[in-house]
């Protein structure tokens, strides 16, 4: 072989070593909403460039963006895994979903949290006015900012909210999430 070929496979066996250490929290929220099954025929795809899973267990942030694909039905959210890295697609419904949010990195990175109470984790999915027409339409609350990170990284109780009646109050709630509130 030559330096090249020798150098190229231990870029692979390097990258997928790294890869495979880091789903954890793929493959605990498979574990809980597995599916066998692709996305349901319906489904959208949404246009995302980044997947990342927080855990309230555990530290660090798993990011799964460039490896996953997105998809939106009616009643649930799905994670396609476009090659085969993790264990299979993962079909959380919108049941399981207790509150959204969302968490900003400048006014141009955006991102839409799901916050998995019983499963201990936030799902947060690049920004879509689909997505947030999800949550509405599933009558998921919105949480502010504050609250999210209260109950990802001090384990305080999600509060008790209320859904609100028009999409426009809901989804300025969301944005103003972004701000801190």
């Amino acid at each position: 072989m030559t330096y090249i070929e020798h150098r190229l496979i231990a870029m692979v066996l390097l990258s997928t070593t790294m890869l495979m250490a880091c789903t954890g929290s793929y493959d605990r929220l498979h574990e809980r909403y597995g599916h066998d099954h692709d996305h349901d025929a319906d489904g959208r795809k949404l246009d995302v460039e980044r997947v990342t899973i927080t855990e309230r267990n555990r530290k660090g942030v798993t990011s799964i963006g460039d490896s996953t694909s997105v998809y939106l039905s009616e009643e649930a959210l799905y994670l396609v895994d476009k090659f085969v890295y993790f264990p299979g697609d993962t079909r959380i419904p919108a049941t399981a979903v207790d509150a959204c949010s969302m968490v900003c990195f400048g006014s141009r990175d955006r991102h839409v949290a799901l916050v998995l109470d019983e499963a201990g984790a936030e799902v947060t999915v690049t920004d879509s006015d689909q997505l947030r027409r999800w949550c509405w339409r599933n009558r998921i609350p919105a949480i502010s900012g504050s609250d999210r990170r209260s109950w990802l990284y001090e384990r305080k109780a999600l509060p008790t909210a209320i859904v609100d009646k028009s999409y426009q109050t809901f989804d300025r709630k969301m944005r103003s999430s972004c701000s801190g509130y």
